[in-house]
């Protein structure tokens, strides 16, 4: 912690305080800029000399130390500790905080340290830091973008490098940022092969994507009902599988991780399991898992893997992440495929490693107990006292290329071709500068005919020493989760035409600080437009900044987001079921002038009660409630037949449009509209609460005696309860969420 004192502070250098090592600040010597330079030309035969500027070198702080020390023995030990807190040989710098400037942030490397002076125990001497980098950081400051063009005046007082990341809802050939003072632009992709004159065709179309929110799509898999044999391990059945809104990990009892059992299994994996099936068979195909697993604790075990599936549930292919060693920190991956009696590796293995310290390490165990007698108030009685005991366990920091790996790991398939492709990130989410990217492609042709049909999430540790309950030894288990899980459709001989360069939900970013392109965290650089530069900002000074996608709030008057596609069946029946009805009354017409840019459907005239256009099933929060809202327009309003809408929800997507599985249905009726004129527009409005997952949205017309027609135009559902106007499907739109983030600085 940091000594605030008026009279005593430190200072934090590489995550550690001064005050760790028994050092008190004398002084710190700052100054008011860095060393300069001027740069001058000398013309002969002019007066005086042409000024081209300043060269502006590195900023120096000089600390003046006292290291507090009772003898001598404890201050040459403080003074190596002090040397491995300090010592660099590499390249790196390091953050630099002084505590009577908490809210500044330098970085710095040690460029040298004074002898040191001894007066009885203790030593004085001077650290001298250098930073490369003469600018001070304030706190990140994150803005979302409103309106487009966005006009914002950066905190601080010297130039920043902004990070803008656009995330579009629909798939696209092109994203870009226009920084217009600055003269300066960053484009990505394009609309037309220049080469060929193709227009864009979707190169890989998006058949299942997950951002790790909810379960409710997932079948939850236990010891008795896993369809596959896992890698070594088992489902232990009161471990569970959570989510937290942002990724998929273990549960937890008692305040804990828990996977389940009793603290004794030793020789397997065990944990929670959780399984996706798809509506498609895929021959060729692309799987993108993003997951973490960090080491808090060097001798625990945990892995998380995602096995890849057929229509029959059966195991072709899994993606491994896992700690398997009481030894050392060091992680493995593998990706192996299956094939009937066969099985191969795409790759196996830790990367390079790092060799770390092996230490040995005292733990006081539980040995059991033993009686004994005591007196109470002269009384001799027996109790059992607890026995302990000293375990000496080693333990290595040694690391792997994986350790602590937040990233992505890809698998694709294309014919017999196999192509692994793995990327680390850093905590922003962008690609980890010193970590290099896998890329492996190998051809495998007793592979050939794996087809994907699902996929299946597992989450498993594997117990040590320390679980037993009889050892007591509480530690920090591996830190493990799914944040992010995409399934693309491939083609074993790529079309012609220009890829999509971001899809739905994909997170671009324009990273200033890095001078790179990023999507969902890889480096962009085949579709990056040769001659663009990326924004800056100029603490103080009003900038603006234009994009290629603007808010749905902006283009859509501050509307809610509806949750229906294809909600004007401009598309034509895309995205909706017609029931089976006699003589099929269903038409869908051209748009009226007053909405000319929505189509109606109609349920004509017709003689069988089952006529309704189900929507495709959405998924919602359970218990949450809703508001729907369409145009409708009644040829006749008898009251003998009267159903003209309605709403189901079901437990499961893999559920058809029908009452009898439906959780439960609410109509909506012509009496509850009795002064409603015939052959008239009215916007139909009402609210329902989701007692399930999934929900269909369905016109609907039962009435068979009178010869009534209905008319439904521009229909909308969204969880804004007050937001009747209708608007597209975010995914249908050139829209974009758009974030700002930077660091004010300071000379």
């Amino acid at each position: 912690m940091y000594n605030n004192s008026i009279n005593e502070f430190g200072f934090s250098f590489a995550g550690s305080h001064s005050s760790l090592y028994n050092l008190k600040i004398i002084d710190i010597r700052r100054v008011v800029i860095p060393p300069s330079s001027e740069i001058v030309q000398n013309i002969e035969g002019m007066d005086g000399a042409v000024y081209q500027g300043n060269n502006i070198g590195q900023r120096p702080f000089e600390i003046d130390v006292k290291l507090v020390s009772n003898t001598h023995e404890s201050r040459l030990a403080d003074l190596h500790d002090i040397s491995d807190w300090l010592w660099s040989d590499k390249d790196n710098e390091y953050s630099l905080i002084f505590d009577d400037e908490p809210d500044l942030e330098w970085f710095a490397h040690v460029s040298n340290i004074s002898e040191v002076n001894r007066t009885k125990a203790n030593g004085f001497f001077t650290i001298a830091f250098n930073c490369s980098d003469v600018l001070g950081y304030m706190e990140k400051e994150t803005v979302q973008v409103a309106v487009n063009p966005f006009i914002i005046t950066p905190q601080g007082t010297r130039r920043s490098n902004p990070i803008i990341s656009m995330i579009p809802y629909a798939n696209t050939r092109k994203i870009a940022v226009v920084q217009d003072e600055e003269d300066r632009w960053a484009y990505l992709g394009e609309d037309v092969d220049p080469e060929t004159g193709n227009i864009g065709v979707d190169k890989s179309p998006l058949v299942y994507q997950d951002e790790c929110n909810t379960l409710a799509p997932w079948t939850t898999l236990s010891s008795s009902n896993i369809p596959f044999a896992l890698e070594n391990g088992f489902i232990y059945n009161d471990a569970k599988m959570i989510s937290n809104h942002t990724e998929f990990r273990i549960g937890s009892k008692n305040g804990a991780q828990f996977w389940g059992g009793n603290g004794t299994t030793t020789e397997n994996w065990h944990g929670a399991a959780v399984m996706k099936m798809m509506d498609a068979e895929l021959d060729n195909w692309s799987v993108k898992f993003v997951c973490h697993n960090y080491t808090y604790y060097p001798r625990a075990k945990g892995k998380v893997e995602l096995y890849l599936l057929d229509k029959n549930k059966s195991k072709i292919g899994v993606m491994t992440l896992k700690k398997n060693s009481v030894k050392s920190s060091e992680l493995i991956l593998e990706v192996k495929l299956f094939s009937g009696s066969k099985n191969t590796f795409v790759y196996s293995g830790t990367g390079p490693t790092k060799k770390g310290k092996t230490v040995t390490k005292t733990v006081r165990v539980k040995l059991g107990g033993k009686t004994v007698k005591v007196k109470v108030k002269g009384t001799n009685k027996t109790k059992t006292e607890q026995a302990w005991s000293d375990v000496k366990i080693a333990e290595t920091t040694t690391t792997s290329m994986f350790s602590n790996f937040y990233g992505e790991i890809i698998l694709e398939k294309r014919g017999n071709k196999f192509t692994l492709l793995v990327n680390k990130y850093n905590k922003s989410r962008s690609q980890d500068p010193k970590f290099t990217p896998i890329r492996i492609t190998k051809t495998l042709n007793d592979y050939k005919g794996l087809s994907l049909s699902g996929v299946a999430y597992y989450n498993a540790k594997m117990d040590i020493y320390e679980d037993n309950p009889k050892h007591a030894k509480g530690y920090s288990q591996q830190g493990m989760s799914m944040s992010f899980l995409r399934v693309n459709k491939l083609f074993e001989n790529t079309p012609s035409g220009v890829d999509y360069v971001a899809n739905s939900r994909d997170e671009v970013k324009f990273n200033a600080e890095d001078k790179h392109v990023y999507i969902n965290g890889t480096i962009q650089q085949k579709n990056w437009a040769i001659g663009g530069e990326l924004p800056i900002f100029d603490g103080g000074h009003e900038t603006t900044l234009a994009f290629s996608h603007s808010p749905y709030e902006q283009i859509y008057d501050g509307a809610s987001h509806n949750l229906i596609r294809n909600s004007t069946w401009k598309e034509g029946k895309k995205f909706w079921t017609n029931g089976d009805a006699n003589g099929n009354p269903y038409r869908i017409s051209n748009p009226e002038a007053d909405k000319p840019d929505s189509s109606i459907f109609s349920i004509m005239a017709h003689t069988n009660a089952a006529a309704q256009n189900a929507s495709d099933l959405i998924f919602v929060e359970k218990g949450k409630e809703y508001l729907v809202s369409c145009d409708v327009r009644l040829t006749k309003n008898d009251k003998s037949s009267d159903i003209f809408f309605c709403v189901r929800t079901f437990p499961d997507e893999e559920y058809t449009n029908a009452a009898a599985v439906a959780t439960s249905t609410f109509y909506i009726r012509k009496s509850d509209y009795p002064n409603w004129t015939i052959n008239q527009w009215y916007r139909l409005t009402f609210s329902f609460t989701a007692d399930d997952n999934w929900v269909r949205i369905i016109p609907y017309n039962s009435d068979v005696i009178n010869g009534t027609r209905v008319d439904y135009r521009e229909v909308k559902m969204t969880d804004n309860l007050t937001d009747i106007i209708w608007s597209p499907a975010p995914i249908e739109t050139e829209c974009a969420e758009i974030y700002i983030e930077y660091r004010p600085t300071r000379g």
